[in-house]
């Protein structure tokens, strides 16, 4: 038999194999789907309800003075703010351990988690504590009295405070002060954690900061920061927010402060130097006019000097443009092109100008230059006393650059979500019960339908099938008929095999408890109430038992063998002889059966009866079956109803292809309508409906 001939990879899906798995796990994925609920409806009900809560702040360029950059016109909304650093700055750990310490988190009491001050059920004013180095947490136990209370360390016997309530006790280097609670009839548990441990539990990856970008602009970031956080305890959410607000807030104001101040300080030094010059340009410049009273020098520079002075402003004012217009076009642009021909023609004037200048007598050149020197230093001098007042306004207003738009607010409830956990829950059950079903059908099942074996096996016929009979001894006439289409189907299927002499039917299984013996008996009698010779001999060794069914003796060892033996000595009637198997010989089984002796009377048994059934053991236990096979004319395997498995039927398929016997029938035994089956087949249909009207007992006409 060639193994292409049998579907055991086949890689089209056979959508009607799958149906049927669901069908015939009807009432299972029902199970799962409830079993999915109820874990839902527990998580749903008994779950802690988690609130998000939020707020929005804005972090503002930190620059109080009446400038305006071309740059941030162009490009931006006049923020030059990176929003990543103030996030950094944010969750820095210095802000983290204020919140900590402020907000008293480094105390949790009877594992109740984190709460503020007022939700606790023992009122900690003051718990200080150096824990050891390396060390996230410290247990005490604290047993209330009427005046006060014993405290204790879990993990230093040698640690015991006595304390009154609301007064400072110390011990070694600790220090406490605990007020009375409510309930003094029970002890207390303080775990108190170190500042990174509180960090960890209270504020890492809880609390969540995100930029919202609300600009216009492009190239712009914003400067809207939304922070939120994620609890049960929506009060000490809020609180935890805005102390993080606030700790940042005032962070802000601080290096406000101080960039203030030192830019103050760095303004004094220069106001002190600029002012020494300008004095001194001043004295020079008097010094001149002193000496040279008689001429109107001013009269005949002052326009070349003011001229010069604008010419200057203009070309500072083009380069800005001109480097602001070269970020945002491309070379060639008539823009462009028109601002750079500004930018030259500035230039030429003021060498126009310059050489004017060179040009006047050295007495006036002085003079341009003296006053030249003294209106610089005037300009900065007055530029610095402008600054100087906008750091002192600065500093004195203590104005930082965050605002607080939203203060702390419950947002939403995130967990558990009814709807959503309900969709995702259906999608879970479905996928597992829709795998668990496809694998126990496909893998762990046993055949259910006569169908499965036709989809999974069709080049294999079912030459009879028998339904599951209450008593085996006696059959009914419908039952019997049964049996009768099987035995007529195998002797069709043999009338090729017709030369003379007797045909030999192997009858086997994958594995045990499939029924054959019982079949291989059935088919016995049938033949030989048909008038056929029939010789049944019971091969299976280990655990054949046909002798107790037709009340014959065991056969001795190697009596089979021997030339004296005679098959008179079991016969059952006319028709029939049944040769049951050797006593105490299931470990020389193969020898007999390869035996020359076992051959020859093989040979006389095709000669002395019309057909000869072999009874043989399970080929998936013993090897017997398949060396049996060289004898026989047709194989036929019994699949047992709801107890056969499908990977089973495929190794007995493979194991007598791998000899090149081929197997073209099968019997399917012990059928009954399937329970929990919703779905159609033709045997069910056939053998569980009104066709039982037609009944095979005979009425009177």
């Amino acid at each position: 038999m060639k193994t292409d001939n049998i579907n055991l990879d086949s890689d089209q899906i056979d959508l009607s194999k799958h149906i049927r798995a669901l069908q015939f796990n009807f009432f299972r994925i029902i199970f799962i789907f409830v079993s999915f609920l109820v874990l839902w409806f527990f998580y749903f009900t008994q779950s802690p309800k988690i609130y998000q809560v939020n707020s929005l702040i804005q972090v503002k360029q930190n620059d109080n003075r009446p400038t305006v950059d071309i740059e941030k016109i162009l490009f931006s909304s006049g923020e030059d703010i990176n929003l990543e650093e103030q996030i950094s700055l944010y969750t820095s750990h210095t802000n983290k351990e204020k919140i900590i310490n402020d907000l008293d988190l480094r105390t949790v009491i009877d594992n109740d988690g984190m709460q503020l001050k007022d939700q606790k059920s023992l009122n900690i004013n003051l718990f200080q504590y150096k824990l050891e180095p390396n060390k996230l947490r410290e247990i005490f136990f604290l047993n209330p009295s009427e005046d006060g209370y014993t405290l204790t360390n879990q993990s230093n016997e040698n640690f015991t405070l006595k304390g009154y309530w609301s007064k400072d006790s110390v011990l070694n280097e600790s220090v406490f002060n605990i007020s009375k609670p409510e309930n003094i009839n029970k002890e207390y548990k303080i775990t108190f954690y170190s500042v990174d441990e509180a960090i960890k539990k209270a504020i890492d990856r809880k609390l969540d900061i995100r930029k919202l970008l609300t600009n216009r602009y492009l190239l712009t970031q914003g400067t809207l920061l939304e922070i939120s956080y994620r609890s049960e305890n929506t009060k000490f959410a809020k609180e935890l927010i805005n102390k993080a607000n606030d700790v940042f807030f005032n962070q802000s104001i601080k290096f406000s402060v101080q960039e203030a101040k030192l830019s103050l300080d760095y303004i004094q030094q220069q106001l002190s130097q600029i002012e020494n010059e300008l004095k001194a340009n001043q004295d020079l410049f008097n010094s001149f006019q002193n000496k040279n009273i008689s001429v109107d020098i001013e009269l005949e520079v002052l326009a070349i000097v003011d001229q010069l002075s604008l010419l200057r402003e203009q070309i500072a004012a083009n380069e800005v443009e001109l480097v602001q217009a070269r970020s945002v076009y491309q070379s060639g642009n008539p823009l462009l092109e028109k601002i750079s021909r500004q930018s030259d023609e500035l230039r030429r004037q003021e060498e126009q100008l310059e050489l004017k200048i060179k040009e006047l007598p050295d007495l006036q050149k002085e003079y341009v230059n003296l006053r030249r020197n003294l209106d610089i230093s005037q300009s900065l001098y007055e530029s610095l006393l402008v600054s100087k007042m906008e750091y002192a306004l600065m500093e004195a207003s203590t104005i930082g650059n965050v605002r607080v738009i939203d203060e702390a607010y419950v947002e939403e409830k995130i967990s558990p979500n009814g709807l959503a956990s309900l969709l995702l829950t259906f999608f879970f059950a479905t996928v597992v019960s829709v795998f668990y079903a496809l694998i126990r059908q496909f893998y762990f099942s046993p055949v259910r339908l006569p169908s499965d074996m036709t989809s999974e096996f069709p080049h294999l016929q079912v030459l009879g099938l028998l339904n599951h009979y209450d008593d085996t001894l006696d059959l009914s006439e419908s039952e019997q008929e049964d049996v009768n289409s099987l035995a007529t189907n195998i002797l069709l299927s043999l009338e090729e095999k017709d030369n003379g002499i007797a045909p030999i039917v192997l009858i086997t299984g994958a594995t045990p408890k499939v029924g054959k013996s019982f079949t291989s008996m059935q088919i016995a009698k049938t033949l030989s109430n048909r008038d056929k010779k029939t010789l049944l001999i019971d091969l299976d060794y280990k655990r054949g038992d046909i002798n107790k069914e037709f009340n014959v003796r065991k056969l001795e060892p190697n009596e089979i063998l021997s030339d004296q033996f005679s098959y008179d000595d079991f016969r059952i009637n006319e028709n029939l002889v049944v040769i049951p198997r050797a006593r105490n010989q299931s470990k020389d089984a193969l020898r007999i059966f390869e035996s020359p002796e076992f051959k020859r009377q093989l040979e006389q048994f095709k000669k002395d009866f019309d057909i000869i059934v072999f009874d043989t053991p399970p080929i998936l236990s013993l090897s017997d079956s398949m060396y049996l096979a060289k004898y026989a004319d047709l194989l036929i395997p019994v699949i047992r109803h709801n107890y056969s498995m499908m990977r089973d039927i495929k190794q007995m398929l493979n194991d007598f292809s791998v000899i090149n016997k081929d197997i073209n029938y099968y019997i399917y035994n012990a059928f009954e309508k399937p329970s929990g089956y919703y779905g159609y087949d033709y045997y069910a249909y056939k053998y569980y409906s009104n066709y039982k009207y037609y009944s095979y007992e005979s009425k009177d006409d």
